[in-house]
């Protein structure tokens, strides 16, 4: 890189011997480039337009392939949901037109305070009651869950009523603490006759 500078000053500078010889030190220090440089660099540059680009074909199929899995994906969702649900309402119908009985006879007068319950299954009844004294029901075990009861329940009286009326039953174990209800197997000992 050279300057134009007047002649009198590159007279000057050419007189000078420190001078000139720092200049031509300071010139020797920069980096210079190949005097080929601009050929191979026009070079790399064509041979990187000739490179064969990612075929947008191709990122178009998988992207094609990635929407049908994730659509695939969700009708299988959507149909296992509609078998289980299916086959629940099969397995279940008289709990449901129980549970629809007691959803009629909470609308009637509270003054008839007696729901009944026919061959209703467990988890089903204790999911109304609990509600109505606000208390969530856990089952310990999941053994209790299908047995089926008939009963009658009066709302208006206590949970400790209800409980006790269960609890008669033989294996079965019914506990209130804060706002759960617990249900367990209990398994009953037998007493062995001795000789």
């Amino acid at each position: 890189m050279k300057q134009n500078l007047p002649p009198e000053t590159e007279q000057m500078l050419r007189a000078d011997a420190n001078l000139h010889e720092a200049l031509r030190r300071r010139h020797a220090d920069e980096p210079q480039l190949p005097d080929d440089f601009a050929q191979r660099l026009q070079a790399r540059i064509r041979a990187e337009h000739e490179k064969k680009p990612v075929s947008l074909h191709t990122h178009r199929w998988r992207n094609m392939a990635a929407a049908l899995v994730g659509v695939l994906l969700v009708v299988g969702g959507l149909a296992f949901a509609a078998v289980r649900l299916t086959f629940l309402r099969q397995e279940e119908p008289l709990c449901s037109d129980s549970i629809a009985a007691q959803r009629k006879e909470e609308t009637r007068a509270e003054s008839d305070s007696i729901t009944c319950f026919r061959n209703t299954r467990l988890d089903s009844l204790l999911l109304v009651v609990g509600s109505h004294y606000r208390h969530a029901v856990v089952f310990i075990d999941e053994e209790p869950q299908s047995l089926r009861f008939s009963i009658d329940w009066n709302h208006e009286r206590p949970l400790a009523d209800f409980l006790a009326t269960i609890n008669e039953f033989e294996g079965l174990q019914l506990t209130a603490e804060r706002d759960t209800l617990y249900v367990e197997s209990v398994e009953e000992e037998r007493e062995e006759d001795e000789p």
